[in-house]
């Protein structure tokens, strides 16, 4: 099951959402429901395997898969669905055996379609769309990976997601590129945003013209659990430490007298 979490690991709220997925489980199996009593159902199934997935991960996962598309570097991706817009960046490495990327920022917040359509001051949500994009990429470009190369070229962004429609949040993602970003970074030769096009979708079969950009989340989610388990290496933010600045080498000075 996707669910909207930055973390990986099956703690706190993530504990939350896989007890909630067997509870569904079990009591999809009985002829009638009855959510008063569903404490009351017995175990889970030995036979199944749960497993929650965060949503940008299953994103992540779909989009590095599609063949060549994805190559070695740093990314930024968001996923703007339905109740929340999730945003990190990671990168990837490419070797033989395996592809292995490290998540460095990740950040989830209740700034979806259904809330941007629903809140009476659309501003207010642009803006905090406008500050969770930024504490992402400034988070990762200080601290997290300040010396990719992404920073004196482009960074590709990968937009998916229902509500990646949405033209104010299209706009915001374009004026934090032209307002800050490009503002900031252009001393380092940093040119802005690369927008990635998106693969067709392979996992999911659907008699209608469907832009992949709506089901990278839930082709990634068809992989099995042993797809994350074995044929993938995950670094999560916090088994990653700061990356140091590389120090710029100093010249000695040069006087008029030795020229």
């Amino acid at each position: 099951m996707g669910i909207p979490s930055a973390k990986f690991s099956s703690t706190g709220d993530n504990k939350k959402y896989l007890n909630l997925l067997k509870i569904a489980y079990n009591l999809s199996k009985k002829s009638k429901i009855d959510l008063n009593n569903y404490k009351k159902i017995g175990n889970s199934d030995p036979d199944i395997e749960y497993s929650v997935i965060p949503e940008i991960v299953a994103a992540v996962s779909s989009f590095v898969t599609q063949e060549d598309s994805a190559a070695q570097g740093l990314y930024c991706a968001i996923d703007i669905g339905a109740g929340t817009t999730d945003i990190c960046t990671f990168r990837i490495h490419r070797n033989e055996s395996a592809d292995i990327y490290s998540f460095f920022k990740s950040s989830v917040l209740e700034l979806g379609a259904d809330r941007y359509y629903e809140a009476t001051n659309k501003g207010n949500i642009e803006k905090s769309f406008f500050k969770q994009l930024g504490r992402v990429i400034w988070r990762t470009k200080i601290n997290r990976d300040p010396n990719a190369d992404e920073w004196e070229s482009y960074l590709p962004l990968i937009i998916c997601g229902g509500g990646s429609y949405i033209k104010a949040y299209k706009e915001v993602i374009y004026n934090y590129e032209r307002d800050i970003l490009i503002k900031q970074l252009s001393h380092r030769g940093f040119k802005g945003y690369r927008n990635i096009l998106l693969p067709d979708t392979q996992y999911i079969h659907t008699s209608e013209s469907i832009d992949p950009k709506r089901l990278l989340v839930a082709q990634g989610l068809c992989f099995s659990t042993d797809f994350y388990d074995d044929m993938k290496k995950y670094y999560a933010e916090t088994e990653i430490e700061d990356i140091p600045r590389k120090q710029k080498k100093e010249f000695e000075e040069i006087t008029k007298d030795v020229c």
